[in-house]
């Protein structure tokens, strides 16, 4: 058996190839984020992100025993949960070294595969969705200017900084994850392209799938897709979303919701008070 785990990069389009791509591919088994695996993709969350090494291994071979449920003999599998390359402020050696251990799985091997962008690109973005995760780092990240000034010099003046910033270093990601398991970069905009044979064909192989047939599912309209333009990004509001969550029905109910609806009203909730970034910070 294979598994395919699909880490991101956020802000790489993955709902886009969750929905338009993953699930609609005869020769995989897409293990979906919603529905009756919402709950499966949240525990994995929970113990690979916020549990102690206590509480992680004793709970490990419990989720092992669920992914197992979910595998298929006969397709590739795939595990897709971009919030793993999200900016980490304890570093990613560990959330790597769990996810390993929860999909080591006997005769099951594991393939890592990344989709990227600019690193400008990714950074303005995720900073826009998530002002937050940044100012946790550095309160002087309410000027983007000065993120941007850090991220590029690279002069942190702390170790959690360095490690905060690790999530869009290509080199340390790749060195982190092959040293147990092979790893596949492809560059979003090459995918997009009709006209990049060599890397959709080279998708298609490792999907074992149609090239034709994955360039239509490629060319799909997007459902859910962050505003890029220079015109009108903006640094979105989590409060409406936090405040919601707050009084929301637990996650058996969440995962009943079709995913579309979801997007769609967490989309309008957080352009609530949302604030554009400043044309002199882009």
């Amino acid at each position: 058996m294979k598994i395919i785990v699909h880490l991101g990069y956020p802000k790489t389009m993955s709902k886009y190839l969750q929905i338009n791509v993953f699930d609609e591919i005869n020769s995989i088994n897409y293990i979906k984020p919603h529905g009756k695996n919402y709950l499966l993709y949240h525990e994995i969350r929970d113990i690979v992100l916020s549990k102690s090494n206590k509480d992680f291994n004793k709970n490990i071979a419990y989720l092992k025993r669920k992914v197992f449920q979910n595998l298929s003999k006969s397709k590739i599998n795939l595990f897709s949960d971009e919030i793993y390359l999200w900016p980490n402020k304890q570093g990613f050696k560990k959330t790597f070294e769990r996810l390993n251990k929860i999909f080591n799985i006997k005769g099951l091997k594991i393939n890592f595969i990344i989709f990227y962008r600019n690193k400008n690109i990714i950074l303005r973005s995720m900073y826009c969705q998530n002002i937050n995760s940044f100012l946790n780092i550095d309160k002087n990240y309410v000027d983007y200017n000065k993120l941007l000034k850090d991220f590029k010099k690279k002069k942190y003046q702390n170790k959690q900084k360095k490690l905060f910033f690790n999530f869009l270093d290509k080199k340390y990601i790749r060195r982190v994850i092959k040293k147990n398991h092979k790893l596949n970069f492809f560059k979003l905009e090459n995918i997009l392209n009709s006209n990049n044979t060599t890397s959709i064909k080279k998708l298609s192989i490792l999907f074992k799938c149609n090239v034709n047939s994955l360039k239509k599912k490629l060319s799909k309209k997007p459902i859910h897709v962050s505003e890029t333009t220079d015109d009108n990004y903006i640094i979105k509001n989590h409060k409406p979303i936090e405040l919601i969550r707050s009084f929301m029905l637990n996650r058996y109910i969440l995962s009943l919701i079709p995913i579309n609806f979801k997007l769609y009203v967490k989309e309008i909730l957080m352009k609530i008070n949302a604030k554009k970034l400043s044309k002199k910070n882009k």
